[in-house]
């Protein structure tokens, strides 16, 4: 499994959003040759709760080895207190 951590600017939310993602690695056979995988992986989106980070799940659950398991891809954005909502616009 690999785990990315990104940093980007949401344009929805008006601010810059901490993402951490789980991906599957190419699993090896019986002779050490990578088996590759082909087309997209299955994608589980995880939405923690409040007062909570990107990286509550990987904290506090087995979500690393269970995507491993079953061979999906987990995204898990971190909104902040914000719950998962556009920022309001503020009027000048």
């Amino acid at each position: 499994m690999a785990q990315i951590s990104i940093d980007f600017y949401s344009r929805y939310l008006k601010r810059n959003v901490m993402l951490t993602a789980v991906i599957p690695a190419d699993k090896m056979d019986g002779e050490k040759l990578a088996k590759r995988r082909r087309g997209p992986y299955r994608t589980v989106y995880l939405l923690h709760g409040l007062f909570g980070r990107d990286v509550d799940w990987i904290d506090r659950t087995h979500v690393v080895e269970t995507a491993e398991a079953h061979d999906v891809a987990v995204i898990m954005p971190s909104g902040e207190d914000g719950l998962y909502l556009d920022k309001p616009e503020i009027d000048e």
